[in-house]
């Protein structure tokens, strides 16, 4: 049988379970918060950060745990959402102090992810074209495109041919590049 290592947030579970704040289910698959009613789905790693966050501001911070109120709807601007920890100064819930809510650390995670790939495809595109170049140096080539070839599509012949003065542009290059000049 493997020992468990017991760490820093899973004792501050079992100090949640031991004061009857927190329930976890039978199963491991729900979380229960016993003086709010609520219960949340133990699987997803949100629920583990809501969980501690709760307990921090209970036990380590001492908050009143009558003066939170989990998963409570807050108007931002003029829509409505869900914060997930609202700490109040009064035992109304009319004065909040602490408003929590955490965002899905995929969109963080995703964004670091896609920089890093942008990163490495960046050195990796520079490397690729340093290592083309050394293997093949840049070469000069020729291109030529004629207008008029002396003919015209019917085959009767025209005033201007460029394929004459191409043909010499060809013979320079050709020159050139064997060293000629």
């Amino acid at each position: 049988m493997k020992k468990k290592l017991i760490t820093q947030s899973d004792d501050l579970i079992a100090q949640g379970v031991a004061k009857k704040l927190i329930r976890i289910g039978d199963d491991g698959k729900r979380i229960e918060y016993l003086r709010h009613g609520i219960s949340r789905d133990w699987t997803k790693p949100e629920a583990i950060i809501e969980a501690k966050a709760y307990l921090t501001l209970v036990l380590q911070y001492e908050y009143p745990d009558d003066r939170i109120q989990l998963f409570a709807p807050v108007t931002v601007g003029s829509s409505l959402r869900e914060a997930d920890i609202e700490v109040f100064a009064d035992a109304k819930h009319e004065s909040p102090i602490i408003i929590v809510e955490y965002k899905a650390a995929a969109d963080q995670i995703a964004a670091v992810a896609e920089k890093a790939v942008a990163e490495l495809r960046d050195k990796l595109d520079s490397e690729y074209k340093s290592a083309m170049a050394e293997a093949f140096p840049d070469e000069d080539i020729f291109m030529a495109i004629a207008d008029d070839i002396g003919f015209d599509a019917t085959g009767k012949p025209t005033k201007v041919n460029e394929l004459d003065e191409i043909g010499a542009e060809l013979a320079k290059f050709i020159s050139k590049e064997r060293g000629d000049e």
